[in-house]
């Protein structure tokens, strides 16, 4: 099991992994800078844990084994930006 555990780790898919590269941080999130993202997410952060994702209509549960930051990372994934 802990190996497993070690294995997800790998493969996640997490800002943490891009946090260095403001050119990356454009890419995936449409933030010219890391820090520029982070002063986002502390404005909107008193409020993230009762945010839902939505399609449609339907509301969609947040996973709770990703950190809130992450979760805001992977909305702005799916968005297409261009910087």
């Amino acid at each position: 099991m802990v190996k497993l555990n070690k294995e997800r780790e790998k493969m996640r898919f997490s800002i943490e992994e891009f946090k260095n590269s403001d050119s990356d941080v454009c890419y995936y999130t449409g933030f010219p800078t890391y820090k520029t993202l982070q002063e986002c997410f502390r404005l909107l952060n008193p409020v993230s844990n009762i945010m839902y994702l939505c399609h449609g209509k339907k509301r969609i549960l947040k996973a709770k084994s990703i950190s809130y930051l992450d979760q805001f990372f992977m909305i702005l994934v799916d968005c297409d930006w261009v910087c």
